[in-house]
Protein backbone atom coordinates (compact mmCIF):
# COMPACT_ATOMS: atom_id res chain seq x y z
CA UNK A 1 0.00 0.00 0.00
CA UNK A 2 2.88 2.30 0.30
CA UNK A 3 4.37 2.08 -2.48
CA UNK A 4 3.99 4.55 -5.65
CA UNK A 5 2.41 2.28 -8.52
CA UNK A 6 -0.42 1.61 -5.64
CA UNK A 7 -0.66 5.30 -4.77
CA UNK A 8 -0.78 6.39 -8.28
CA UNK A 9 -3.07 3.32 -9.24
CA UNK A 10 -5.70 4.67 -6.88
CA UNK A 11 -5.78 8.55 -7.70
CA UNK A 12 -8.76 11.04 -6.76
CA UNK A 13 -10.95 9.31 -9.80
CA UNK A 14 -11.68 5.85 -7.47
CA UNK A 15 -12.59 9.28 -4.54
CA UNK A 16 -13.73 7.63 -1.55
CA UNK A 17 -11.82 4.02 -2.43
CA UNK A 18 -9.02 6.26 -3.51
CA UNK A 19 -5.54 5.91 -1.92
CA UNK A 20 -6.72 8.30 0.55
CA UNK A 21 -8.61 5.76 2.25
CA UNK A 22 -5.19 3.88 3.80
CA UNK A 23 -3.84 7.39 4.57
CA UNK A 24 -6.64 8.09 7.31
CA UNK A 25 -5.19 4.59 9.06
CA UNK A 26 -2.85 7.06 10.56
CA UNK A 27 -5.72 7.81 13.42
CA UNK A 28 -6.15 4.91 14.69
CA UNK A 29 -2.13 3.56 14.20
CA UNK A 30 -1.28 6.98 16.26
CA UNK A 31 -3.88 5.56 19.20
CA UNK A 32 -2.87 2.30 18.94
CA UNK A 33 0.77 3.79 19.63
CA UNK A 34 0.00 5.43 22.28
CA UNK A 35 -1.78 2.55 24.58
CA UNK A 36 0.42 -0.20 23.53
CA UNK A 37 3.72 1.97 23.09
CA UNK A 38 4.71 -0.66 20.12
CA UNK A 39 7.34 1.41 18.20
CA UNK A 40 5.71 -0.63 14.65
CA UNK A 41 2.53 1.21 15.03
CA UNK A 42 4.70 5.03 15.27
CA UNK A 43 6.94 3.68 12.80
CA UNK A 44 3.49 2.95 10.57
CA UNK A 45 2.49 6.62 10.43
CA UNK A 46 5.19 8.09 10.09
CA UNK A 47 5.67 6.26 6.69
CA UNK A 48 2.05 6.88 5.77
CA UNK A 49 2.60 10.88 6.93
CA UNK A 50 5.82 10.97 4.36
CA UNK A 51 3.32 10.26 1.60
CA UNK A 52 -0.12 12.18 2.86
CA UNK A 53 -0.43 14.40 -0.13
CA UNK A 54 -3.59 16.91 -0.99
CA UNK A 55 -4.62 15.94 -4.27
CA UNK A 56 -6.70 17.70 -6.97
CA UNK A 57 -9.63 15.68 -6.60
CA UNK A 58 -9.95 13.80 -4.26
CA UNK A 59 -11.41 12.64 -0.91
CA UNK A 60 -11.33 15.83 1.62
CA UNK A 61 -12.36 13.67 4.88
CA UNK A 62 -9.64 10.89 4.11
CA UNK A 63 -7.12 13.65 3.68
CA UNK A 64 -8.42 15.36 7.26
CA UNK A 65 -8.43 12.33 9.68
CA UNK A 66 -5.03 11.36 7.90
CA UNK A 67 -4.06 14.37 9.54
CA UNK A 68 -5.69 14.21 12.44
CA UNK A 69 -4.00 10.96 13.31
CA UNK A 70 -0.49 12.98 12.53
CA UNK A 71 -1.71 15.33 15.47
CA UNK A 72 -2.52 12.44 17.31
CA UNK A 73 1.28 11.34 17.30
CA UNK A 74 2.77 15.13 17.69
CA UNK A 75 0.34 15.02 20.54
CA UNK A 76 2.24 12.16 21.82
CA UNK A 77 5.99 12.35 20.47
CA UNK A 78 6.74 16.18 19.56
CA UNK A 79 8.74 15.51 16.75
CA UNK A 80 9.21 18.81 14.81
CA UNK A 81 8.33 17.41 11.53
CA UNK A 82 4.51 16.64 11.88
CA UNK A 83 3.45 19.56 13.42
CA UNK A 84 5.36 21.14 10.48
CA UNK A 85 3.47 19.17 8.05
CA UNK A 86 0.52 19.59 10.07
CA UNK A 87 0.43 23.65 10.03
CA UNK A 88 1.82 23.71 6.55
CA UNK A 89 -1.22 21.72 5.43
CA UNK A 90 -3.31 23.54 6.98
CA UNK A 91 -2.18 27.20 5.09
CA UNK A 92 -2.12 25.39 1.93
CA UNK A 93 -6.23 24.34 2.56
CA UNK A 94 -7.08 27.90 3.48
CA UNK A 95 -4.93 29.75 0.67
CA UNK A 96 -6.61 27.99 -2.07
CA UNK A 97 -10.22 28.37 -3.35
CA UNK A 98 -11.36 25.00 -1.07
CA UNK A 99 -12.07 27.46 2.08
CA UNK A 100 -15.50 27.97 1.93
CA UNK A 101 -17.80 31.34 2.89
CA UNK A 102 -19.06 29.35 5.79
CA UNK A 103 -15.17 28.42 7.09
CA UNK A 104 -15.23 25.22 5.98
CA UNK A 105 -14.61 22.69 2.90
CA UNK A 106 -16.22 20.66 0.36
CA UNK A 107 -16.22 17.09 0.01
CA UNK A 108 -13.94 17.00 -2.52
CA UNK A 109 -11.02 19.05 -2.95
CA UNK A 110 -11.21 21.04 -6.52
CA UNK A 111 -12.11 20.44 -9.17
CA UNK A 112 -14.31 18.11 -7.49
CA UNK A 113 -15.80 20.75 -5.27
CA UNK A 114 -19.90 20.27 -6.13
CA UNK A 115 -21.30 19.36 -2.47
CA UNK A 116 -19.77 19.43 1.10
CA UNK A 117 -20.43 16.42 3.75
CA UNK A 118 -20.31 16.23 7.32
CA UNK A 119 -17.02 14.49 7.81
CA UNK A 120 -14.99 16.46 6.71
CA UNK A 121 -16.59 19.83 8.45
CA UNK A 122 -16.02 17.89 11.68
CA UNK A 123 -12.63 16.96 10.30
CA UNK A 124 -11.55 20.51 9.77
CA UNK A 125 -13.33 21.78 13.41
CA UNK A 126 -10.74 18.89 14.91
CA UNK A 127 -8.16 19.34 12.93
CA UNK A 128 -8.11 23.24 14.00
CA UNK A 129 -9.01 22.60 17.59
CA UNK A 130 -5.88 19.77 17.38
CA UNK A 131 -3.73 22.99 16.39
CA UNK A 132 -4.75 25.43 18.62
CA UNK A 133 -4.15 22.92 21.50
CA UNK A 134 -0.54 22.73 20.86
CA UNK A 135 0.18 25.97 19.61
CA UNK A 136 -1.99 28.43 21.38
CA UNK A 137 -1.72 30.59 17.82
CA UNK A 138 -4.79 32.14 17.91
CA UNK A 139 -5.49 31.69 14.07
CA UNK A 140 -6.79 27.86 14.68
CA UNK A 141 -9.33 28.63 17.50
CA UNK A 142 -10.96 31.26 15.02
CA UNK A 143 -10.85 28.97 12.22
CA UNK A 144 -12.29 26.15 14.48
CA UNK A 145 -14.87 28.96 15.98
CA UNK A 146 -15.93 30.08 12.66
CA UNK A 147 -16.71 26.82 11.02
CA UNK A 148 -18.51 25.41 14.40
CA UNK A 149 -20.74 28.50 14.34
CA UNK A 150 -21.46 28.16 10.71
CA UNK A 151 -20.83 25.07 8.43
CA UNK A 152 -20.90 22.63 11.47
CA UNK A 153 -24.43 24.21 12.42
CA UNK A 154 -25.59 24.36 9.02
CA UNK A 155 -24.74 20.88 7.95
CA UNK A 156 -26.42 19.19 11.26
CA UNK A 157 -29.75 18.49 10.03
CA UNK A 158 -33.11 18.49 12.21
CA UNK A 159 -32.66 15.35 12.98
CA UNK A 160 -29.26 15.51 14.35
CA UNK A 161 -27.79 14.13 11.70
CA UNK A 162 -25.03 15.09 9.47
CA UNK A 163 -24.44 14.64 5.78
CA UNK A 164 -24.23 16.46 1.96
CA UNK A 165 -25.38 19.33 0.76
CA UNK A 166 -24.72 20.73 -3.10
CA UNK A 167 -23.19 23.90 -3.54
CA UNK A 168 -23.93 26.72 -6.16
CA UNK A 169 -21.84 29.47 -6.92
CA UNK A 170 -23.41 31.83 -4.14
CA UNK A 171 -24.72 29.51 -1.62
CA UNK A 172 -26.84 25.65 -1.66
CA UNK A 173 -29.46 23.94 -3.14
CA UNK A 174 -32.43 23.47 -1.15
CA UNK A 175 -32.45 19.94 -3.11
CA UNK A 176 -30.56 16.81 -2.75
CA UNK A 177 -29.71 17.14 1.25
CA UNK A 178 -28.87 14.06 2.52
CA UNK A 179 -28.30 12.27 5.88
CA UNK A 180 -25.35 10.30 5.66
CA UNK A 181 -25.40 8.45 8.86
CA UNK A 182 -23.10 5.43 8.34
CA UNK A 183 -20.56 8.41 8.15
CA UNK A 184 -21.15 11.76 8.36
CA UNK A 185 -23.50 11.37 11.40
CA UNK A 186 -21.00 9.21 12.97
CA UNK A 187 -17.81 11.91 12.66
CA UNK A 188 -20.42 14.76 13.52
CA UNK A 189 -21.20 13.45 16.74
CA UNK A 190 -17.36 12.66 17.48
CA UNK A 191 -16.94 16.55 17.21
CA UNK A 192 -18.88 17.81 19.79
CA UNK A 193 -16.75 16.52 22.83
CA UNK A 194 -13.86 18.11 21.09
CA UNK A 195 -15.67 21.60 20.60
CA UNK A 196 -17.38 21.18 24.01
CA UNK A 197 -13.54 20.54 25.99
CA UNK A 198 -12.48 23.32 24.17
CA UNK A 199 -14.62 26.11 25.59
CA UNK A 200 -12.55 26.27 28.85
CA UNK A 201 -8.78 25.42 29.01
CA UNK A 202 -6.45 26.01 32.11
CA UNK A 203 -3.13 27.60 32.93
CA UNK A 204 -0.38 27.84 35.17
CA UNK A 205 -2.22 30.48 36.86
CA UNK A 206 -6.03 29.17 36.29
CA UNK A 207 -8.44 29.20 33.72
CA UNK A 208 -9.22 30.57 30.16
CA UNK A 209 -12.28 30.67 28.67
CA UNK A 210 -12.03 30.53 24.74
CA UNK A 211 -15.50 29.65 23.43
CA UNK A 212 -18.38 31.51 23.75
CA UNK A 213 -20.39 28.06 24.36
CA UNK A 214 -22.11 26.14 27.28
CA UNK A 215 -19.03 24.60 28.89
CA UNK A 216 -17.86 22.99 32.51
CA UNK A 217 -14.12 22.34 33.87
CA UNK A 218 -13.18 21.05 37.25
CA UNK A 219 -10.03 21.02 38.43
CA UNK A 220 -8.21 20.90 42.02
CA UNK A 221 -7.98 24.74 42.31
CA UNK A 222 -11.10 25.90 40.90
CA UNK A 223 -14.04 24.94 38.93
CA UNK A 224 -16.50 27.05 36.75
CA UNK A 225 -19.55 26.11 34.10
CA UNK A 226 -20.50 28.84 31.34
CA UNK A 227 -24.06 29.07 30.13
CA UNK A 228 -24.78 30.75 26.93
CA UNK A 229 -27.23 33.56 25.70
CA UNK A 230 -25.13 34.36 22.80
CA UNK A 231 -27.66 33.92 19.85
CA UNK A 232 -30.68 35.67 22.13
CA UNK A 233 -28.98 38.90 23.98
CA UNK A 234 -25.26 38.15 23.45
CA UNK A 235 -24.36 37.52 26.78
CA UNK A 236 -22.60 34.85 28.62
CA UNK A 237 -22.35 33.75 32.37
CA UNK A 238 -19.98 31.73 33.95
CA UNK A 239 -20.03 30.62 37.56
CA UNK A 240 -17.63 29.93 40.07
CA UNK A 241 -18.61 25.92 41.30
CA UNK A 242 -15.48 25.18 43.80
CA UNK A 243 -12.53 26.91 44.30
CA UNK A 244 -9.58 26.99 47.67
CA UNK A 245 -9.55 30.26 48.01
CA UNK A 246 -6.09 31.08 46.60
CA UNK A 247 -5.46 33.59 43.66
CA UNK A 248 -6.12 32.78 40.68
CA UNK A 249 -6.88 34.04 37.26
CA UNK A 250 -9.43 33.66 34.76
CA UNK A 251 -8.78 34.82 31.26
CA UNK A 252 -11.51 35.68 28.67
CA UNK A 253 -10.96 35.58 25.72
CA UNK A 254 -12.35 38.92 23.54
CA UNK A 255 -13.13 37.43 19.73
CA UNK A 256 -12.37 39.66 16.56
CA UNK A 257 -16.14 39.41 15.88
CA UNK A 258 -16.66 41.32 19.49
CA UNK A 259 -16.03 45.47 19.28
CA UNK A 260 -15.87 44.82 22.70
CA UNK A 261 -16.34 42.51 25.98
CA UNK A 262 -18.54 43.91 28.45
CA UNK A 263 -17.54 42.26 31.94
CA UNK A 264 -19.12 41.91 35.31
CA UNK A 265 -18.25 40.21 39.05
CA UNK A 266 -21.35 39.58 40.89
CA UNK A 267 -23.43 42.58 39.56
CA UNK A 268 -20.84 44.95 39.53
CA UNK A 269 -18.80 46.01 36.23
CA UNK A 270 -15.06 45.93 35.75
CA UNK A 271 -13.09 47.67 33.26
CA UNK A 272 -9.98 45.30 33.03
CA UNK A 273 -8.20 45.99 29.92
CA UNK A 274 -8.07 43.86 27.03
CA UNK A 275 -4.37 42.71 26.41
CA UNK A 276 -3.28 40.48 23.39
CA UNK A 277 -7.04 39.60 22.63
CA UNK A 278 -7.52 38.67 26.18
CA UNK A 279 -9.51 39.82 29.48
CA UNK A 280 -7.63 39.03 32.56
CA UNK A 281 -9.16 38.99 35.68
CA UNK A 282 -6.87 37.72 38.99
CA UNK A 283 -8.60 37.42 42.11
CA UNK A 284 -9.38 35.02 45.21
CA UNK A 285 -12.59 33.12 43.52
CA UNK A 286 -14.98 32.08 46.01
CA UNK A 287 -17.48 29.27 45.12
CA UNK A 288 -20.94 31.31 44.17
CA UNK A 289 -18.74 34.23 42.38
CA UNK A 290 -20.53 35.04 38.76
CA UNK A 291 -19.24 36.53 36.07
CA UNK A 292 -21.51 38.42 33.53
CA UNK A 293 -19.72 38.68 29.56
CA UNK A 294 -21.57 40.71 27.18
CA UNK A 295 -20.17 40.74 23.64
CA UNK A 296 -20.90 43.75 21.84
CA UNK A 297 -21.78 42.39 18.12
CA UNK A 298 -22.14 44.27 14.76
CA UNK A 299 -23.41 43.94 11.27
CA UNK A 300 -20.47 43.69 8.82
CA UNK A 301 -19.21 42.56 5.92
CA UNK A 302 -16.68 41.33 3.34
CA UNK A 303 -15.40 40.90 0.15
CA UNK A 304 -16.31 37.03 -1.29
CA UNK A 305 -14.83 36.14 -4.66
CA UNK A 306 -15.60 38.69 -7.65
CA UNK A 307 -17.90 41.30 -7.18
CA UNK A 308 -19.88 39.45 -4.58
CA UNK A 309 -20.10 40.56 -0.30
CA UNK A 310 -20.77 38.13 2.45
CA UNK A 311 -22.40 39.70 5.61
CA UNK A 312 -21.85 38.56 8.95
CA UNK A 313 -23.22 39.65 12.89
CA UNK A 314 -21.17 37.88 15.68
CA UNK A 315 -19.49 34.50 14.93
CA UNK A 316 -22.62 34.24 12.49
CA UNK A 317 -22.47 34.27 8.96
CA UNK A 318 -25.76 35.71 7.24
CA UNK A 319 -27.91 34.03 4.49
CA UNK A 320 -31.07 34.67 3.04
CA UNK A 321 -33.19 31.23 2.51
CA UNK A 322 -35.90 30.58 -0.10
CA UNK A 323 -38.10 29.40 3.19
CA UNK A 324 -38.10 32.87 4.46
CA UNK A 325 -38.08 34.81 1.44
CA UNK A 326 -39.59 32.54 -1.38
CA UNK A 327 -39.93 35.79 -3.75
CA UNK A 328 -36.36 36.46 -3.27
CA UNK A 329 -35.21 32.81 -5.21
CA UNK A 330 -36.57 33.48 -8.97
CA UNK A 331 -34.97 32.95 -12.15
CA UNK A 332 -32.35 35.57 -11.90
CA UNK A 333 -31.98 35.07 -7.98
CA UNK A 334 -27.93 36.22 -8.23
CA UNK A 335 -28.73 39.23 -9.91
CA UNK A 336 -30.38 40.68 -7.30
CA UNK A 337 -28.70 43.51 -5.79
CA UNK A 338 -28.54 44.48 -1.86
CA UNK A 339 -28.69 47.97 -0.95
CA UNK A 340 -26.69 47.57 2.14
CA UNK A 341 -27.33 51.13 3.91
CA UNK A 342 -31.40 49.97 4.38
CA UNK A 343 -29.49 47.28 6.85
CA UNK A 344 -31.14 47.33 10.32
CA UNK A 345 -32.54 44.43 12.74
CA UNK A 346 -35.88 42.64 12.37
CA UNK A 347 -38.64 44.22 14.40
CA UNK A 348 -40.85 41.40 14.65
CA UNK A 349 -39.49 37.35 13.87
CA UNK A 350 -42.03 36.67 11.02
CA UNK A 351 -42.42 33.03 10.65
CA UNK A 352 -43.29 30.35 13.38
CA UNK A 353 -40.52 29.65 16.37
CA UNK A 354 -37.52 27.46 15.50
CA UNK A 355 -35.66 25.65 17.19
CA UNK A 356 -31.74 26.75 17.07
CA UNK A 357 -33.06 30.34 15.96
CA UNK A 358 -30.72 33.29 16.35
CA UNK A 359 -32.51 36.44 16.83
CA UNK A 360 -29.59 38.78 17.74
CA UNK A 361 -28.82 38.29 14.71
CA UNK A 362 -31.42 38.66 12.47
CA UNK A 363 -31.22 41.57 10.04
CA UNK A 364 -33.60 42.78 7.58
CA UNK A 365 -31.74 44.84 4.20
CA UNK A 366 -33.52 46.56 0.96
CA UNK A 367 -33.11 44.54 -2.50
CA UNK A 368 -33.36 45.40 -5.88
CA UNK A 369 -34.97 42.64 -7.90
CA UNK A 370 -32.90 41.75 -11.04
CA UNK A 371 -36.36 41.06 -12.94
CA UNK A 372 -37.79 44.13 -11.38
CA UNK A 373 -35.19 46.84 -11.53
CA UNK A 374 -37.36 49.50 -10.61
CA UNK A 375 -38.93 48.53 -7.08
CA UNK A 376 -36.92 47.65 -4.15
CA UNK A 377 -38.51 44.98 -2.02
CA UNK A 378 -37.27 43.50 1.65
CA UNK A 379 -35.48 40.53 2.35
CA UNK A 380 -34.80 38.66 5.54
CA UNK A 381 -31.02 38.04 6.12
CA UNK A 382 -30.40 35.51 9.16
CA UNK A 383 -27.63 32.99 10.56
CA UNK A 384 -27.10 30.32 8.78
CA UNK A 385 -27.10 28.09 11.47
CA UNK A 386 -30.46 28.47 11.63
CA UNK A 387 -31.06 25.51 8.83
CA UNK A 388 -30.17 22.96 11.44
CA UNK A 389 -34.06 23.32 13.09
CA UNK A 390 -35.83 23.25 9.63
CA UNK A 391 -36.10 21.30 6.81
CA UNK A 392 -33.64 21.46 4.40
CA UNK A 393 -33.86 24.82 1.36
CA UNK A 394 -31.92 26.94 -0.52
CA UNK A 395 -29.61 29.92 0.74
CA UNK A 396 -27.75 32.34 -0.65
CA UNK A 397 -24.49 33.59 1.03
CA UNK A 398 -22.89 35.62 -1.64
CA UNK A 399 -24.44 38.83 -2.34
CA UNK A 400 -24.38 41.09 -5.21
CA UNK A 401 -25.03 44.80 -4.13
CA UNK A 402 -25.46 48.45 -5.23
CA UNK A 403 -22.53 50.45 -6.44
CA UNK A 404 -22.75 52.32 -3.45
CA UNK A 405 -21.46 49.80 -1.04
CA UNK A 406 -17.42 49.02 -0.62
CA UNK A 407 -16.67 46.57 1.89
CA UNK A 408 -13.87 46.94 2.22
CA UNK A 409 -15.17 50.29 4.13
CA UNK A 410 -17.75 48.71 6.11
Amino acid sequence: MQSKQIRDEFGAAHFASSYICWMQQTEGLANLYIVTRDPRYKALVVEIAAVTERRPGDHVHGYLTALRGVMDLYRDTSQPALLRQCEDAWRDIVDSQDLLVTGGVPEGWSPNKHRTEGCAEADWVRFNLALWKVTANPKYLSMAERATFNELAFNQFASGDFGHRVLTETGFQGDDAVRAWWCCTLHGLRCFPDIHTSAFGTRDDGLSYNLPIDGHIETSNLSAEATSWLAHNGSIRIKITSSTGASASLRIRKPEWAASVMCKLNNSEILNPVEGGVIKMHRQWQAGDVVTLNYAMFFRSEPSGPDRVAFSVGPWLLGASASDNPTYFDDLTTKNQLCTKTQHGLAAVTHPPRNFAVPVAATSIRYVPAEFPDHQETLALRAIAEQTGQLPTAWELRFLTTPDHNPAKT
